[in-house]
């Protein structure tokens, strides 16, 4: 049986989640390989406990399509120093599931998601496919969170290009995001 890691930065009850990558997982679930889901989960209110409120109904779902799922903390202040908190913690935790569980590859979904597969992979020397949705830092800059001249977005926009130029394997959202990959945005 192959054994997956499938790493996204989405939480389990996100939409393109849903919709996207559910499918997927539950028919190559079908044909027997074992996938481990690491997702963010966002708290509800503060102080909250760590996940939301339906997290036994979704766990129970993905028992159900035989996804094994393993739900981390998203934390979102103070911005940048927070994401790379979750950076690091999910490469220790995929670490420790790709050990533990003799994960045979990753499959990563997101740029940080990506980030966290691109580090396990050359850390353990596994290979890696990347589900690329769209480029982070180009996203950042077009809705003018992030210039362009910037240390963060040229960092950002660095370390997508290596993500993706290192992957075994991409998976464009679009073709819109093909054609950006392919002129090398």
């Amino acid at each position: 049986m192959k054994k997956i890691l499938f790493v996204t930065y989405f939480s389990a009850n996100e939409p393109l989640l849903d919709s996207r990558t559910m499918p997927l997982l539950r028919e190559f679930s079908k044909l027997g390989i074992e996938y481990h889901l690491v997702t963010f989960e966002k708290r509800i209110k503060p102080n909250q406990g760590i996940l939301f409120s339906d997290s036994r109904y979704i766990k129970d779902r993905f028992d159900q399509t035989g996804v094994k799922w393993h739900p981390l903390v998203y934390h979102k202040k103070p911005p940048i120093i927070s994401t790379i908190y979750d950076v690091v913690a999910g490469v220790v935790y995929c670490i420790f599931i790709a050990i533990s569980q003799r994960v045979d590859f990753i499959h990563a979904q997101t740029a940080v998601g990506g980030a966290i597969a691109f580090c396990v992979s050359r850390l353990l020397n596994k290979k890696y496919i990347y589900d690329i949705n769209g480029l982070l830092a180009e996203e950042y800059a077009d809705g003018g969170l992030w210039s362009r001249k910037s240390i963060v977005f040229k960092t950002v926009r660095d370390f997508e290009k290596k993500i993706i130029s290192r992957a075994d394997g991409i998976i464009p959202l679009s073709e819109r995001v093909a054609k950006n990959i392919r002129e090398g945005e």
